[in-house]
């Protein structure tokens, strides 16, 4: 798996009997996350999960899996559901999810965006 943050962009490689987190820098940008991206793929054979801790990391990480033609072997999840980035590239089938989190809703809302995202994903794929 691959999660990026405000500090870092986290991959996340799961196996049979074995789970690997591993951390990286994508100071909140898009070309960041690619590069990113780029170097993991190179290193890893498998990514399962890619989390970033905004969307336009998760955006750049998703370009870069596509133009190595890998997109397809990982979710790509990211935070901030801005209707222009995040939730558009959800329904566009590029995120998996995008997260929103208000201080004063919490996890319900967190969750349901979860949600929504993966049933626009399985949608778009019908």
């Amino acid at each position: 798996m691959i999660a990026i943050t405000a500090l870092s962009i986290l991959l996340v490689r799961s196996q049979v009997s074995q789970l690997s987190i591993h951390p990286q820098d994508g100071d909140w940008k898009q070309d960041l996350g690619y590069d990113i991206m780029v170097q993991a793929l190179e290193r890893y054979e498998k990514i399962d999960l890619v989390y970033a801790h905004n969307d336009p990391m998760a955006y750049g990480a998703y370009l870069a899996a596509a133009d190595l033609e890998r997109e397809k072997e990982s979710a790509f999840l990211g935070i901030d559901g801005i209707p222009a980035e995040g939730i558009k590239w959800v329904h566009e089938g590029i995120l998996t999810a995008t997260f929103l989190i208000k201080p004063r809703i919490g996890e319900s809302l967190f969750l349901r965006k979860f949600v929504l995202g993966i049933q626009a994903q399985a949608n778009s794929k019908t």
